[in-house]
C-alpha cells in the first residue's frame, strides 16, 4: 500500500502520483494507492479513477483524523507537492512510524528526507516520480533501511538537547557577525 495524505489540490501534485499510478498498475495490477484527504480535485480525481479503470489501484479515503493505522499498513507515503512547502508534519509522522517517504525536491521536504537514506527525493518538472515509486515498491530491503534511518533521523531533529544546542549555535554566529 502508497500513502497520500493531504489536501486534493492541485499544487499537492496529486494529479502526478495518480497518473503515475496509472502507468504502473499496467505491469503491477496489485498496486494500492489510499489517498486520505479532501479537496477542490476530488470529484474530477475519483473519475478519472473510474474512466481510466483504476478502481482496484486508487481508493478515496476522504478525511482521515488518526494517521496511525494507515502509517502502519502502508509500505510507504508519497509527498508529491509541487509547491515550496514547510515542515511536513506528514513526512515527519511517516517517519516516526519507521516508513520510507518519496518526496519532491521543493521546500523543507529534501531537508528532511535524506535522499537514498531515509527515502527517495524526485524533480516534478523530470517526470520521475513513476521511477522513484517502482525503485520502492516490493523492494522489502530499501522499505527497511529507509524506514529505520527515517525514525533514527526524526527524533534526532526533534530531541530537545539537539534543538537546545542548534539554537545556542545560532546565537553564537549571530553574536560573532555583530561583532
Amino acid at each position: 500500500v502508497i500513502l497520500f495524505v493531504g489536501q486534493l489540490e492541485i499544487n499537492k501534485g496529486i494529479w502526478d502520483l495518480v497518473k503515475s499510478i496509472k502507468s504502473i498498475s499496467k505491469k503491477n495490477p496489485n498496486i494500492l494507492l489510499k489517498i486520505a484527504g479532501n479537496g477542490s480535485l476530488r470529484k474530477d480525481l475519483e473519475e478519472y479513477v473510474k474512466d481510466e479503470k483504476l478502481d482496484q489501484s486508487v481508493k478515496f479515503l476522504g478525511r482521515v483524523d488518526n494517521l496511525q493505522d494507515l502509517y502502519k499498513e502502508c509500505s510507504f507515503l508519497v509527498i508529491p507537492s509541487m509547491i515550496q512547502e514547510s515542515f511536513g508534519l506528514v513526512t515527519a509522522e511517516a517517519m516516526f512510524n519507521s516508513r520510507a517517504v518519496i518526496g519532491s525536491n521543493r521546500g523543507a521536504t529534501p531537508w528532511l528526507i535524506k535522499n537514498n537514506e531515509t527515502g527517495l527525493i524526485f524533480d516534478p518538472e523530470e517526470n520521475n516520480l513513476s521511477d522513484k515509486i517502482i525503485e520502492l515498491f516490493g523492494n522489502k530491503t530499501k522499505l527497511k533501511k529507509y524506514g529505520v534511518a527515517g525514525r533514527k533521523r526524526i527524533l534526532e531533529i526533534t530531541d530537545i538537547d539537539n534543538i537546545v544546542l542548534s539554537t545556542i549555535q545560532v546565537y553564537k554566529e549571530l553574536d560573532q557577525n555583530v561583532k
